[in-house]
């Protein structure tokens, strides 16, 4: 995953993004799990500056148009393949969150940090 240090990206609305995936990354999430999972990767790349944002399959389903079950089988080939990764646990107050990890080489290396929406 690259980010992008533009000054034009970097004017956008607070919720921008600067995050992409370069064409290698692009092909090896092609050829690992198909070109659907590519689509919502990047979907969920595009996410990635909005607080708090729930990865759901059923907020992604409406977005892309597709099923939800398309969604969930994509999202699991994407956790699969160590590209999409997301930890739940509890706060010492016994609140839920969701911890998101997108990315392959953090997921592989298991480096707990690159895009992080915590909910």
């Amino acid at each position: 995953m690259n980010y992008n240090t533009s000054g034009l990206r970097q004017s956008r609305k607070k919720g921008a993004t600067n995050m992409f995936l370069t064409m290698k990354q692009k092909v090896e999430i092609m050829k690992l799990c198909g070109d659907s999972a590519l689509i919502l990767m990047e979907f969920y790349l595009s996410k990635a500056g909005t607080p708090n944002y729930a990865y759901s399959d059923e907020i992604a389903s409406k977005a892309l148009g597709w099923d939800s079950s398309k969604v969930k089988r994509h999202r699991q080939r994407l956790q699969n393949s160590k590209w999409f990764r997301q930890d739940k646990g509890k706060y010492n107050n016994g609140e839920p969150f969701t911890v998101t990890i997108l990315g392959g080489k953090y997921i592989k290396d298991d480096i707990d940090f690159v895009c992080i929406s915590a909910i």
